[in-house]
């Protein structure tokens, strides 16, 4: 029986990418093509072309992808419609927004065309799929329901039914077997869950990565106890799963999977829920399992790279406030101190033994400060020799000075027989300021304070800090970065 040809609309302002992308499928689907979003929406929401999967640009004049998603979600059309976003932004942010708005896949350009055909063939599959389980699932609903005078009486309803019963067992075990096909070449871990049986099948890549049986009985008894999932996510795909609804039936969630060879690795695990919509039941669950592991790893990479310092590998200035923002966030009714620092005389360091000497004097004093300090205390370096701490959990002017005492000692070690001093302002959380601008200007002009004293000093932030006139460090530093 050969398969139904299905219709692709192509997305997209640029003629030149509608015509590769074309080239690219037309020999298996009915293509339809569009420039921008509002042409988009007309041909989707026309009784007459029925489209069976969306390619969507993002950045588009008129009405752009994200819009006609939203669109399309407020119309409950993405329920049966599946959309893969094509962009070059693969940022994690626009991975976010594309995911939540509704996309099925984003694939990122440049793209290798035959991992894009297999993907489209894959996500098709998986939808027509779930049509005919839906299907059958209205059917044996029917069937059930009606009593036997009722089919006798009207013999061509039955006829139909039966006959239409069996010509969906034949598509659905035809399209499992192309399922299995293209899971194996995607890669990807396809699923299907039994909610009247309470088991769980999985594909042969299953066993292949996992190296475990791919029938799963008593699943509902066993998913809190399985330690294929990463303890931590167990709740996260717990909560997932409970919030499906007839109104809500699809979930994304990124897990972690204890596979048979690497340890837990990263998965986004996709899930479809397929359901009688007459009584409201949850018939089946269909999804798959991606690895997303080196993706997340690419991310956290970025994440660094943008977060530390380049020289000492200690957070930069925009690392720094990150972290001790989210600190504050979650401890607001805790206490903190931060310890502004500053080297004393640096450039003549630089002036009288080079820039390389210098550096290295840099790395050092990040070393030695973060030796000082616990885990989840932040050191970060925010300017040329000036340095942050914050002691989080720390309250009381002695406890602040003995850690004050104990990094300024440490630095005057000495480097190489030569003689590095600091002096340190200390302001106190949240006695000094509740808001990170408000602290670190604080321990900024303690940190003046204690330079007008004769350097190698440490100050707290008080009433004569407060009241004294002071040039700030960080206006200094905010105007190099401008320059």
């Amino acid at each position: 029986m050969e398969a139904e040809k299905r219709t692709l609309l192509i997305v997209d302002d640029v003629e030149l990418n509608r015509a590769i992308l074309n080239e690219i499928f037309c020999k298996n689907y009915y293509i339809i093509e569009a420039a921008n979003g509002k042409e988009a929406l007309d041909i989707i929401l026309d009784a007459r072309k029925k489209v069976d999967l969306v390619l969507l640009d993002l950045v588009m004049p008129v009405m752009d992808g994200f819009v006609l998603m939203e669109i399309l979600k407020e119309k409950g059309v993405l329920e049966h419609l599946p959309v893969v976003v094509i962009t070059v932004d693969g940022s994690e942010q626009i991975l976010e927004k594309a995911y939540s708005m509704g996309a099925e896949e984003i694939i990122i350009k440049p793209f290798n065309p035959d991992i894009i055909r297999e993907k489209v063939k894959n996500i098709l599959s998986m939808y027509i799929r779930m049509e005919l389980i839906s299907s059958m699932g209205k059917l044996q609903h029917l069937t059930e329901e009606d009593t036997e005078d009722q089919l006798s009486a009207d013999t061509g309803t039955k006829t139909r039914i039966d006959a239409l019963s069996t010509r969906t067992l034949y598509l659905l075990e035809l399209e499992r077997e192309k399922n299995r096909v293209l899971a194996n070449l995607s890669g990807d871990i396809m699923f299907d869950y039994d909610v009247k049986s309470d088991t769980l099948s999985f594909s042969e890549k299953y066993f292949e990565v996992f190296g475990r049986d791919t029938v799963i009985e008593e699943v509902s008894r066993k998913i809190r106890r399985t330690d294929i999932i990463y303890d931590d996510d167990k709740q996260v795909l717990v909560n997932n799963l409970e919030g499906l609804s007839t109104d809500n039936t699809t979930m994304r969630a990124q897990i972690r999977l204890m596979t048979k060879d690497s340890g837990y690795l990263w998965y986004e695990c996709f899930i479809k829920s397929i359901w009688d919509m007459d009584d409201g039941m949850c018939l089946s669950l269909i999804g798959k399992f991606v690895n997303i592991d080196q993706h997340r790893k690419e991310i956290s990479r970025w994440k660094e790279a943008a977060d530390n310092d380049a020289l000492t590998g200690i957070n930069n200035r925009k690392g720094l406030e990150e972290k001790i923002l989210k600190i504050m966030k979650e401890n607001w009714d805790s206490s903190g101190v931060l310890l502004f620092l500053d080297l004393d005389d640096f450039k003549q360091i630089n002036d009288s033994k080079g820039h390389a000497f210098g550096d290295k004097v840099l790395r050092t004093v990040a070393e030695k400060i973060k030796s000082c300090v616990r885990s989840t205390d932040v050191v970060g370096r925010i300017g040329g020799d000036e340095f942050i701490v914050f002691l989080n959990g720390i309250g009381g002017k002695d406890a602040a000075l003995k850690k004050a005492e104990e990094i300024e000692q440490k630095i005057q070690d000495g480097f190489h027989g030569y003689p590095v001093t600091v002096s340190i302002g200390i302001a106190q959380f949240p006695e000094d300021g509740a808001e990170f601008d408000v602290l670190i200007k604080r321990a900024d002009q303690a940190l003046y304070y204690s330079k007008n004293k004769g350097k190698n000093w440490y100050t707290f932030y008080d009433k004569k800090t407060k009241d004294m006139p002071f040039q700030s460090l960080l206006s200094k530093m905010d105007s190099d970065e401008d320059l």
